[in-house]
C-alpha cells in the first residue's frame, strides 16, 4: 500500500467516527429536553399528569402578599383527561400535612386557580378548590397557585413546614 491510500482511509475512518459522534450527541440532546419531570397518576376513568412536578407541588420559598402571590407564585399545572366515552365528574382537593406541631396552619395559605381570586385555605369546605365536569376522551389543564399569606403569618411561624396534598378525585 501505498501512504496516499493509508492517509484516505485514515481521513474516511475519522470522518466516519465524527459524524457518528455528532449524532450521538444530537440524538442524546433531542432526548433529553424533550423529557420532562411530569407525574402521571392514573385512575379509574381519568389521567391526571401534574407537570413538572419534580416529586412534588411547587408553592413560593417565602410568605407573599396576596398580589405577590398571583403574580410571583409559581404555577402548578394540573391536566386532567378523560378516559371513557361519556362524561366524568371531577373535583381538586387540597389540604396540609399535618404531622407535628410544626406544620403551618391552613388559616395561613393562599390558594388560586386559573390566575383567578386567591382564597385561604381553610374558607374553602373539605379543601374542595376546584369542581368540573370533563366530556368524553376531553382534557382540562388547571393552574394552581398556592403561597403562604405575609400578612398572616407572625414569629411563632417560623420554622414551620408546609405539607401540601393536592388530590384529583373521581365523583
Amino acid at each position: 500500500m501505498n501512504t496516499s491510500s493509508v492517509l484516505k482511509k485514515r481521513i474516511m475512518i475519522f470522518g466516519f467516527s465524527l459524524i457518528f459522534i455528532s449524532i450521538c450527541i444530537i440524538v442524546t440532546f433531542l432526548f433529553n429536553s424533550n423529557s420532562k419531570n411530569d407525574l402521571v397518576v392514573n385512575k379509574k376513568n381519568i389521567q391526571v399528569t401534574y407537570e413538572n412536578a419534580k416529586g412534588g407541588i411547587n408553592t413560593s420559598e417565602y410568605p407573599l402578599t396576596y398580589e405577590e402571590g398571583n403574580l410571583k407564585s409559581p404555577s402548578n399545572i394540573v391536566k386532567i383527561s378523560n378516559k371513557l366515552d361519556k362524561s366524568v365528574d371531577y373535583e381538586i382537593v387540597i389540604t396540609t400535612e399535618k404531622t407535628d406541631d410544626n406544620s403551618l396552619e391552613e388559616n395561613k395559605i393562599y390558594v388560586s386557580v386559573d390566575s383567578g381570586e386567591g382564597v385561604i385555605l381553610s374558607s374553602v369546605p373539605e379543601g374542595v378548590i376546584y369542581t368540573n365536569t370533563l366530556h368524553k376522551y376531553a382534557t382540562d389543564i388547571v393552574d394552581l397557585k398556592i403561597w403562604i399569606a405575609s400578612e398572616l403569618v407572625d414569629t411563632s411561624d417560623n420554622g414551620k413546614s408546609l405539607g401540601i396534598n393536592v388530590e384529583v378525585r373521581e365523583k
